[in-house]
């Protein structure tokens, strides 16, 4: 269970203070750990009380998988697990709950958020929006699952499309086997450079063995 960190009263946001008190700033209502009503000025006027459904602040639906914490802001109509469903077994053994930032990018676009999370979906745009790309990614071997309310879309990184071949590695390419400590002055073509990648990600093993430090989640 979650709360609404917004004061019932003006939709003021919420500060912490001392011994884990929260206030807000106008009237100066204080809020305890337990998100109870600690204390109001004036209290006593109110004619009647105060309810004792405002009391408290407002619950709100939330649970926690795979290292997000997951909120719905209205009442669900089924549990967390089941609007999951086959979507949980996928992920599963990836270990989300393992996985740590290593890299942090932010980029302003001027569109509908809409537009920016369907050119995500899909990679059929790619050979005449982003023809680019094609030197590390091959639309039509790019897989695309539905699991009722969600989908997943799969696609493998040095998977060159034979409408881009290249003898030697482009910056994109030149990146990712720098990344994985390949020297792209010595692959001598596509095969040769997702063979190395390859082989890199083998000997190096599954990345969640390197994912516990100061940097871990």
């Amino acid at each position: 269970m979650a709360y609404h960190n917004v004061c019932r009263h003006r939709g003021a946001p919420l500060r912490t203070r001392p011994r884990r008190e929260v206030c807000v700033p106008l009237p100066r209502v204080g809020v305890g750990a337990r998100r109870q009503l600690l204390h109001a000025p004036d209290g006593g006027c109110f004619r009647g009380g105060i309810p004792a459904t405002h009391r408290r602040l407002a619950p709100v639906a939330a649970a926690e998988w795979a290292g997000f914490v997951w909120v719905h802001l209205d009442s669900p109509r089924q549990s967390f697990g089941d609007y999951l469903g086959a979507v949980a077994e996928r992920v599963a053994p990836f270990r989300p709950d393992d996985f740590a930032l290593v890299e942090h990018a932010s980029v302003e676009w001027s569109c509908n958020w809409k537009l920016a999370v369907e050119a995500f979906s899909e990679t059929y745009h790619l050979t005449r929006t982003h023809p680019h790309l094609l030197e590390i990614v091959d639309p039509k071997q790019s897989r695309f699952d539905e699991f009722g309310l969600h989908n997943l879309l799969s696609l493998g990184l040095a998977v060159v499309d034979e409408r881009y071949a290249w003898e030697r590695p482009g910056e994109l390419t030149s990146s990712l086997l720098a990344r994985h400590g390949i020297d792209p002055g010595e692959v001598t073509g596509a095969p040769d450079a997702r063979a190395r990648l390859q082989r890199a990600v083998r000997e190096r093993g599954p990345p969640w063995g390197r994912l516990r430090g100061p940097h871990r989640r």
